[in-house]
């Protein structure tokens, strides 16, 4: 529960509970200087329940994951390997629904680091809101596959729906990023407005 403190048998690293999200999935602050080891048991210091840590990608850490209902306002995400912010879980519908994007700084996210990145990415089910942020040189220097936004994934059956995009401001200062926004897989009810797309090597 949130507050529990928890402890790797592995790795002795601890951490606190922030909050269980979605999935059982736990929301942590960590404690110590070293890092969890995939795969190893933690335990809950104060419940003495236990379970398994899963790092999702030991060489292309995420900045913020935003899940269901989640919302991230009035902050600045940069540096981060791949992306900034990922909202939901790759490909799987739901987990994403009515997560609000607003009023950020995301920026210099995957720069230099990996092949692929971009500032804000995936995003499937319905009610996405990314509004009034400024989302800038995201990517490797002239990666194609970078991305400054990309929502949605590959295949038909992974659908968005009541979908905004607005008021945001989407440029590169200099070739970091393809594409300022790319919708991929079935959008309904979608609504892009009053947007200012910049310098980016592709547009919409």
């Amino acid at each position: 529960s949130a507050g529990e403190t928890i402890t790797g048998g592995t790795s002795g690293a601890q951490a606190t509970i922030v909050r269980v999200s979605t999935s059982s999935r736990l929301v942590t602050q960590m404690i110590t200087s070293n890092s969890f080891t995939n795969g190893e048991t933690i335990t809950g210091g104060t419940s003495g329940a236990t379970g398994t840590f899963v790092l999702g990608s030991s060489s292309s850490p995420n900045g913020i994951q935003i899940l269901a209902y989640g919302t991230l306002r009035d902050s600045k995400v940069h540096d981060w390997r791949t992306n900034g912010v990922l909202l939901g879980v790759a490909a799987t519908a739901g987990t994403s629904d009515y997560t609000t994007v607003i009023n950020n700084f995301i920026y210099n996210n995957g720069n230099t680091h990996d092949f692929n990145g971009a500032g804000l990415d995936q995003g499937v089910g319905t009610g996405m809101q990314i509004k009034n942020n400024s989302i800038y040189d995201n990517g490797s220097p002239g990666a194609s596959q970078n991305h400054q936004v990309y929502m949605g994934t590959y295949g038909t059956s992974n659908t968005v729906t009541n979908y905004v995009f607005s008021g945001n401001h989407v440029y590169c200062t200099a070739n970091y990023g393809n594409h300022a926004l790319v919708l991929h897989g079935t959008f309904s009810s979608a609504a892009i407005e009053d947007n200012y797309i910049d310098s980016c090597n592709n547009g919409i």
